[in-house]
């Protein structure tokens, strides 16, 4: 005897109308033209309860492939973007915050009122809830006793601080629990794929990760990245560089890839002439920024510090014009070495070579 529950689905069954009542028998030439795409119809009651029992099982395997999907994802909200910190793992260099490219960014930001794309951020474990946020010099001056974060970034680093430094709500996808190993992941393979990070602030990122022994191998984080070991290996060489390597770069942002040959070369062949030279234009970029020298490109910087140790006639990496009257009187030049090239372009007359000997005594050059 049928239960209840068995007996309203036969209910629905019996309910259907059996084609054949409502449909002419077919000629042979039409079932010949009848579109095979379709699936056939049932001729029976029997044969409407298996199609209906069919599409009741379809239905409930895309409902089930739906809940699996989604299950555990968390809905987003808005927050105090103080309440959110850059993680351990944070892989975004300040001057990355200091560019054009950053600036029209966060307008677009402030017009829409916000940061449309959400965030990702974790809950950070209350172990170590209070403590001073990992990274916190990426926004500097934004955390303070009184506002603990309560929350780190997994990706959107930059929305995060253009809401920060707007003083914006953060839009935020907050995960409950994750690991460091998934934080990283997500958040190297999300930034790889919007805003590229530079080489160097990978490789900076992967050394941290090896270091702290968060993967055990370069082969094992290169596999979690989806990426060659080879690229990692490169990038974790540029991280390595010695720092006045680093520093001979107006930013950090300007080392690529295809240098880290070139420079270990160099520093094998010539460890102390590349550090010379990587000292002298130290010294050029920090002119550069306070207005009185060019700035030196990474191409340019990575051909000073690859010079051949022989090099007889280095290329100017600096040069200023004397100007007097209209005319250009003299050039200054610093080379490569670190020398510095004064090129008088009109003849002296009686007199001038002494005042000029007594100038360069006076700057203790002589």
């Amino acid at each position: 005897m049928a239960t209840t529950s068995n007996r309203g689905f036969f209910d629905r069954a019996g309910a259907i109308e059996p084609p054949e009542s409502r449909v002419q028998p077919e000629r042979p030439s039409e079932r010949k033209a009848e579109d095979r795409s379709e699936p056939r119809r049932a001729r029976t009651s029997m044969g409407s309860m298996a199609a209906y029992m069919e599409r009741e099982s379809e239905s409930v395997r895309e409902l089930d492939a739906l809940r699996e999907r989604f299950d555990g994802a968390s809905a987003t909200k808005f927050i105090d973007p103080r309440l959110v910190a850059p993680s351990e793992w944070a892989n975004r260099h300040e001057d990355a915050f200091a560019t054009a490219a950053f600036s029209a960014f966060r307008e677009e930001i402030q017009s829409a009122g916000g940061n449309i794309q959400p965030v990702r951020i974790r809950r950070i474990p209350a172990a170590r809830l209070g403590e001073k946020p990992a990274n916190a010099e990426l926004s500097p001056g934004k955390y303070s006793e009184s506002v603990q974060p309560l929350y780190e970034i997994v990706y959107g680093h930059r929305r995060h601080r253009a809401c920060l430094e707007l003083g914006l709500p953060l839009l935020a996808q907050i995960d409950e629990e994750m690991n460091e190993q998934t934080l990283f992941t997500l958040m190297e393979r999300e930034n790889r794929g919007r805003q590229d990070l530079s080489a160097w602030e990978q490789g900076v990122m992967y050394t941290r990760a090896l270091s702290k022994r968060l993967f055990p191998t370069r082969r094992a984080l290169a596999a979690s990245i989806g990426l060659a070991e080879g690229t990692v290996s490169k990038a974790v060489s540029l991280a390595e560089l010695p720092d006045a390597v680093i520093a001979a770069f107006a930013s950090p942002l300007d080392i690529q890839f295809r240098f880290a040959a070139d420079l270990n070369k160099a520093l094998q062949i010539d460890p102390d002439g590349v550090l010379s030279r990587a000292k002298s234009l130290a010294q050029v970029q920090d002119k550069a920024r306070r207005g009185d020298a060019e700035r030196q490109d990474g191409q340019q910087v990575l051909a000073a510090l690859t010079a051949p140790k022989d090099a007889t006639s280095p290329d100017a990496l600096e040069e200023r014009k004397l100007v007097a009257s209209g005319k250009v009187i003299a050039k200054i030049r610093l080379d490569r070495a670190g020398r510095t090239k004064i090129t008088l372009m009109l003849p002296l007359v009686a007199g001038q070579e002494e005042k000029l000997d007594q100038a360069l005594k006076a700057l203790k050059f002589i």
